[in-house]
């Protein structure tokens, strides 16, 4: 409590006292599976193993906004992974799914920094049921995991109709040619009438890059395309989409990877918990000598509640002897050249948002005297209840947790008395006009929404606590 105060008194004391209708959000996600890989290795061996991120990529990051007026936003992301193996970060950084600052408005969105490259955006919404098993494997075997564009400068244009465009440019950041090492991506994105939708995206990254701090830091030049069609009717969803992806060496003096990547899969939603869904990727390696490798991955997945989901994986590999060699599942094992490879994992995820959003003319000095009422507020009932059972052994009931959660208070016309005091309850209506509402951050389950939003449409009996 004493934390939250100082960190609102810090706040209302830089500047102004009043911030800008803005939000910040804390979100992330954990995936963790038991996975059984038949012909893990060129031994044959097999291998049992607790997997990271076989559908569902384990992340942890912020994101927030601020009204600037005008019709424009501030906008930034910072993004990174976690391991439910170890608890470990990546050792590429902190922040290496994302770190990018910008502006939004009419215009569309200009950010500066790191960001997913829209090539990667556009391969993950082409997927029915997207797993990592299937989305990053295909793209780590087929030479296109360009994840993430270091030095990015990303314009997202105004929606032209129903239609998105994206283009993005990584910078090389090495002197005397703008070209070297960067990186240049677009995407285009179409929902047209009957559910079906349309996906390109294209991206160039040039050879000449500097280790570590180019957009493209390693290797050759590369051009990857990519064109998808997407349908949804009813319960079932179906897509095809091919790829072409051409990759030269790091000496840039030949091709190292030439592949065409043709998919298919489907899916069918069994109720509104449990969804089934197949997918076939074939890889046809283009070089001399290479063979055709397949990937075929079956899912289910049951939505235990809007946050928490389960599923059961199998992925098939048939690798060729001679080219692409892609691997059943994800983080547990590599693909194997000349085995067929397969794959069970019975696994579970669960997502977290936590959001804190302050709306415009709130004076944040309120919110902390507000939290405070509420807090001395809470200790004076809880003290008048441990009174209540001595006297008399009367057998007064603990004060209940979920009652707890919604102690809090508002300040506005009407709800401040003329002595002075702030008006605290449990289970407050949305704040009249210039009013505020807070509760006790850290008290069981918090107050139910944010600062200034609705929290219940009936009271429960008044506190009252003095003014300070």
């Amino acid at each position: 409590m004493k934390k939250t105060l100082v960190a609102l008194a810090v706040l209302a004391a830089s500047g102004s006292a009043f911030a800008q209708a803005s939000s910040v959000t804390l979100y992330g996600r954990l995936d963790g599976a038991v996975v059984n890989v038949d012909k893990a290795n060129t031994a044959n061996q097999s291998l049992t193993a607790v997997g990271d991120s076989t559908v569902a990529t384990s992340i942890w990051g912020m994101r927030g906004s601020e009204d600037l007026g005008g019709g424009m936003r501030g906008v930034f992301n910072v993004e990174g992974d976690v391991s439910v193996t170890n608890g470990a970060a990546s050792a590429a950084g902190l922040f290496r799914r994302g770190a990018f600052v910008g502006v939004s408005g009419g215009f569309g969105e200009l950010t500066v920094g790191l960001r997913i490259n829209p090539l990667i955006v556009t391969w993950a919404g082409a997927q029915v049921m997207t797993s990592n098993s299937v989305f990053v494997t295909s793209a780590a075997a087929a030479g296109f995991a360009d994840f993430f564009t270091k030095n990015a400068v990303t314009y997202t244009a105004p929606k032209l109709g129903p239609a998105t465009v994206q283009v993005q440019r990584g910078l090389g950041n090495v002197a005397g040619g703008d070209s070297k090492g960067a990186v240049t991506a677009l995407s285009a994105f179409a929902p047209l009438p009957g559910g079906i939708e349309l996906r390109a995206a294209f991206q160039q990254r040039e050879f000449g890059g500097t280790a570590g701090t180019s957009a493209n830091d390693a290797g050759g030049d590369k051009e990857t395309s990519l064109f998808g069609i997407k349908g949804t009717f009813g319960p079932t969803t179906l897509a095809v989409n091919y790829l072409k992806n051409e990759v030269k060496n790091a000496t840039n003096t030949a091709l190292a990877t030439k592949v065409d990547l043709v998919q298919v899969a489907g899916s069918y939603a069994l109720s509104k918990q449990m969804q089934v869904g197949a997918s076939y990727t074939q890889f046809d390696g283009k070089l001399t000598g290479q063979g055709k490798t397949t990937l075929t991955n079956l899912q289910g997945r049951y939505i235990l509640s809007p946050r928490t989901f389960t599923y059961l994986q199998v992925g098939m590999a048939d690798n060729a002897t001679v080219g692409i060699a892609v691997s059943p599942v994800w983080s547990v094992v590599g693909g194997v050249a000349g085995r067929s490879q397969q794959a069970v994992g019975l696994g579970a995820g669960r997502h977290l948002v936590v959001q804190r959003a302050v709306p415009p003319g709130v004076d944040l000095r309120q919110v902390a005297e507000i939290e405070q009422a509420a807090a001395q507020g809470l200790s004076r009932l809880r003290a008048w209840q441990a009174r209540r059972r001595e006297q008399a052994g009367r057998d007064v009931p603990p004060l209940p947790p979920e009652q707890s959660a919604h102690v809090g208070g508002q300040l506005g016309p009407g709800r401040r008395r003329p002595d002075g005091e702030i008006g605290l309850g449990h289970g407050l209506h949305q704040p009249s006009a210039g009013g505020i509402v807070a509760g006790i951050p850290g008290d069981p389950g918090g107050l139910p929404g944010g600062v200034g939003e609705a929290v219940e449409g009936r009271n429960h009996g008044m506190l009252f606590s003095r003014r300070l």
